[in-house]
């Protein structure tokens, strides 16, 4: 009698613990569901119970994260895996190039001062617009001033600039017009096309190529 109460006592153990649900004690909360006693975390959470966001250890300085994949999406004018670098960021500095080649064909042209032979285009943020740099060229042929331009969006006007110069070996001065556009071909080069009229000369058209420094 004793070894059939001990075997149905056995018989009823093994029951009851087949008939277990390892997932009783086991929270999840709305972040994964459990399997056999293990929390299956949703896209973007981890931990034994699901309770980390993937955002949780993701700085995006300049954006927002996606709760599911964990990246970075950035505001305008920002890139980076953290959208913590400007876009024009990398067009900012000091670009070099010269005049020589548009106004070799003027008269006395040879004798013209390295000073208005050598160009540079000096660029920096401008502090109104994310998106765009501002471009100055302190030269006498080509003074511009504060350009504002988005250095990713194509070509930018240059505006007329109009400059009276005493040229050597000239008797009188001279009037040098300038306009034309520029842009970027990558962010160490800078392009930039000119039509120039000197007085009773022909316009010339000349292109100028501008190297980082």
């Amino acid at each position: 009698m004793k070894t059939i109460i001990k075997l149905s006592f056995l018989v009823l153990t093994l029951f009851v613990f087949a008939c277990s649900d390892p997932c009783d004690d086991v929270i999840c909360g709305s972040n994964g569901t459990c399997d056999d006693g293990t929390c299956i975390c949703a896209a973007g959470y981890s931990g034994t119970n699901c309770e980390t966001n993937i955002c949780d250890t993701t700085d995006c300085v300049n954006g927002d994260c996606n709760p599911t994949t964990g990246e970075c999406s950035c505001n305008e004018g920002y890139e980076g895996s953290a959208c913590d670098t400007e876009i024009r960021a990398k067009y900012i500095g000091t670009y070099s190039g010269s005049l020589e080649s548009c106004l070799a064909s003027i008269p006395g042209g040879e004798a013209l001062p390295a000073e208005l032979l050598t160009i540079q285009a000096v660029t920096a943020a401008d502090g109104s617009d994310i998106n765009k740099i501002l471009l100055n060229t302190p030269n006498p042929l080509l003074m511009l001033d504060d350009v504002s331009f988005d250095p990713e969006a194509g070509i930018f006007i240059i505006p007329t600039t109009t400059q009276n110069l005493d040229i050597p070996n000239i008797p009188l001065p001279i009037s040098i017009t300038a306009n034309g556009n520029g842009k970027f071909i990558d962010e160490n080069t800078l392009e930039i096309s000119l039509s120039i009229t000197i007085t009773l000369l022909p316009a010339i058209q000349c292109t100028i190529t501008m190297n980082k420094v």
